[in-house]
Parts: structure tokens; C-alpha cells; sequence
């Protein structure tokens, strides 16, 4: 897949995504080197950048890097830029990757997307063996596909776009809300007339608990491991200057110990008759970023402890992304009956889930309890199937 992204790019002209070299970076073209991952570092976009290292700029061709004397490797590149005196410690995030394409090797730097922009030296420096030298404060930009010389700084509203993101001024609400969560101690919880949590250098940031049980099961297959397997349910709502921007359903697990993200239901085999049921949520998901809000958050009675953490997190499936997600369900589905088999549940496991339901509903709960127990098991093994077949992967 990156190979073919990499085939693409080729074909297309420099911009402010990419940019080709024919050769690696000299001692003497070090500057250069900085002033370029600076430059695709500090874009206002929210994309990754790629140097192709080992592409004639004037028509494209594949050269190569394979006999390169300079060549670095992630490591080494990495290391290079640790010993800058870069402000703040905004070391950028890099990668370097091989890539074999018309039986020659390109190098690509990958230079991964972050907010934590503009990227500029504290102090004036001048690689060993260069002319150049780059200037304190400096700020190097690319726009299309120019970059600030090296003898100058960027645009005064080149910088201020820069900044915006920083501060995630460029984001739609729901998008900022996603960036406001990640700072979990700049979030306050309330108990007023209402409970929830109010972000404290803007309340326009605020989300509100409220109760919604009516409907709902008493237990899941994800609490049912937890010492008390009730669960309660609310529904998060996200508020920006009073407008609902989204409801997120939650529930509290274990007691009301702890609050969590109610995950999604999908299955394997989902048009067949004997479907396998998991429950599962997307890494690139707000729900996900609430979810790790909640994890992570330090207020009494919000974040789990990290035996209840692991116990939750082993009976739902973490993708990455729907690809992800749709890429495993298939492989699986190709081999269900191997997954069948593995997810039965044991007779143990039956009695110890049988108990816990007779310890913790009463008759009247057991009775209108639609979902049998070897169900609920059967849900709880897929899921925690599928998390060991992607750590495998």
C-alpha cells in the first residue's frame, strides 16, 4: 500500500505534500536538509509530507539511492535532530523508509503530521561544514511547492496559520473537541444542577451527563467480567455555545466505579444465521477520544483502576479505523469455522457467568434478561479472538 501511495506521488508534480531529491543530503547540505523537514513540518494542513529521496526532479525518472554514501536511516536522522537546539523541544516526528521501484531503492523521509508547530532552533546554528547557517527564531514554510529561503522567515500569515493550528483554531468544533480531550487536565468535572465536564480556558467546551437507563440492558458482555456486573447508562452530550453537537451514548461499569464509552456492535458472518457478535470501537473515532478521556481522567469515580481497565478493554476490539476493521472481518470470515470452534465457551466459563447473573439480578431481572448466557460468552470470546488475532498481524 505505501509502495503504492509512493508510485502515485512520483507521478505527480512537487507540492506542498512531497518534494523529490536526486540524492541524499551531503555534510555540506545540511542546512538545506533542515531548512526542508522544518518546511514540511510546519504546514497549516493535517497530512503527512514525503521526501522521495533518488527521483530526478526535471521528468520524475527513478535513479536510486542504492550507492549512496550519505544515506540516513530513521535512527540516525532522528538523532541528528535531537542534538538541534530546537525550541521547546519540538523535535519533528520522522521516519525513513525503502522503497524498491524499477529495480532501484528510493529512500522516502516521512514526516508525520503535528500540531505542535512552528518548529524553529532557540538558538543561531550553523552545520558542521556549511555556509548556510539557520537563524534563531527562524520559521521555514512551504507553500505549494516553495519554501522560505533559507536567508529568510516565513510570512507573517503563513506563522499566524501555523499558530491556529497549534491552537486548533482551524478545526471544525467537533474536530476541536477531539483536541481539547486529548489536554484531560485542562477539563474540570461539575456537579451543579447538572454533572459532567467543563473545559476550562473555554466553557463554551462543555458536556453534560444525563441519565438513560429506560430501554437498556442491565448487563453487557463487557461488564460482565467486572466485580459487579450492573451497568448504568447516560447519554454525553457535547455542548459548544449551548448547541448540542453530538450525544454520545456512556455507561458506568462496576458499581458506578468507573464511566466509559458504550462500544459499537457489529458481527462476523452478519447476513448468516449463527452471526458472531462483538462490540468493538474506531482509534480514529471521537467516541474513541472520549473513551480515552475517561481512561486516563484523574477525578474520583470517572477513570478505572488498572485491574478494571484491562478487564473492560480485553472484551471489546480496539481498530485502528474502519479499514482496519473491514480488512480483519474478512480474513476471519474466510476461516469461520476455525473461529467458531475457538470462541465456544467452556462449561467453567458457563457456570462462573451463570453465578455471577444469579448473584447480582433478581428474578424478576433473570427473567426478562433477553440475551442467554452462552451468548453473552460467545460475544466475550470473539472479541477478545479478535484482539489476539491483531496483535498477531
Amino acid at each position: 500500500m505505501f509502495e503504492e501511495k509512493m508510485k502515485k506521488l512520483i507521478q505527480e508534480n512537487e507540492d506542498e505534500f512531497h518534494d523529490f531529491k536526486l540524492e541524499w543530503y551531503a555534510q555540506n547540505q545540511k542546512a538545506e536538509m533542515i531548512k526542508d523537514l522544518f518546511s514540511f513540518t510546519n504546514t497549516s494542513h493535517h497530512e503527512d509530507c514525503y521526501i522521495l529521496i533518488g527521483i530526478r526532479d526535471s521528468d520524475h525518472q527513478v535513479i536510486g539511492v542504492e550507492n549512496d554514501n550519505n544515506r540516513l536511516t530513521t535512527d540516525k536522522l532522528t538523532d541528528y535532530l535531537n542534538n538541534l537546539p530546537i525550541a521547546n523541544n519540538s523535535i519533528p516526528n520522522i521516519k525513513v523508509k525503502t522503497v524498491k521501484l524499477d529495480n532501484h531503492e528510493i529512500d522516502v523521509i516521512i514526516i508525520k503530521n503535528t500540531d505542535d508547530v512552528p518548529v524553529y532552533l532557540e538558538t543561531e546554528y550553523r552545520p558542521k561544514g556549511c555556509k548556510k547557517v539557520i537563524r534563531q527564531g527562524q520559521i521555514f514554510c512551504r507553500l505549494n511547492d516553495i519554501e522560505t529561503p533559507i536567508n529568510r522567515t516565513a510570512k507573517d500569515y503563513q506563522v499566524e496559520k501555523l499558530w491556529k493550528k497549534r491552537l486548533h483554531l482551524d478545526l471544525p468544533p467537533r474536530e476541536i473537541y477531539r483536541a481539547r480531550l486529548r489536554e484531560i487536565d485542562n477539563w474540570e468535572y461539575f456537579e451543579t444542577d447538572k454533572v459532567g465536564f467543563r473545559y476550562i480556558f473555554d466553557p463554551d467546551y462543555c458536556m453534560y451527563l444525563e441519565s438513560n437507563d429506560e430501554g437498556r440492558n442491565i448487563v453487557e458482555t463487557y461488564s460482565l467480567n467486572q466485580t459487579r456486573i450492573k451497568i448504568n447508562w447516560d447519554t454525553l452530550k457535547l455542548m459548544y455555545h449551548g448547541q448540542v453537537l453530538e450525544e454520545i451514548m456512556v455507561v458506568w461499569l462496576d458499581g458506578a466505579r468507573f464511566l466509559t464509552v458504550a462500544p459499537n456492535v457489529d458481527s462476523l458472518k452478519p447476513l448468516s444465521e449463527k452471526p458472531l457478535y462483538f462490540q468493538y470501537l474506531l482509534a480514529d473515532s471521537l467516541d474513541f477520544a472520549i473513551e480515552q478521556f475517561f481512561l486516563n481522567n484523574r477525578e474520583k469515580g470517572i477513570s478505572p483502576n488498572a485491574v478494571q481497565r484491562d478487564t473492560l478493554l480485553k472484551s471489546i476490539v480496539i481498530f485502528k479505523d474502519k479499514i482496519q476493521k473491514e480488512k480483519i472481518c474478512k480474513l476471519l470470515e474466510d476461516n469461520i469455522d476455525t473461529v467458531r470452534r475457538c470462541v465456544m465457551p467452556s462449561s467453567d466459563q458457563l457456570k462462573y457467568a451463570s453465578a455471577k447473573l444469579k448473584v447480582e439480578l433478581n428474578a424478576r431481572q433473570l427473567q426478562s434478561f433477553s440475551t442467554t448466557v452462552e451468548q453473552m460468552c460467545i460475544e466475550q470470546n470473539t472479541a477478545q479472538y479478535i484482539n489476539r488475532f491483531i496483535r498477531k498481524k
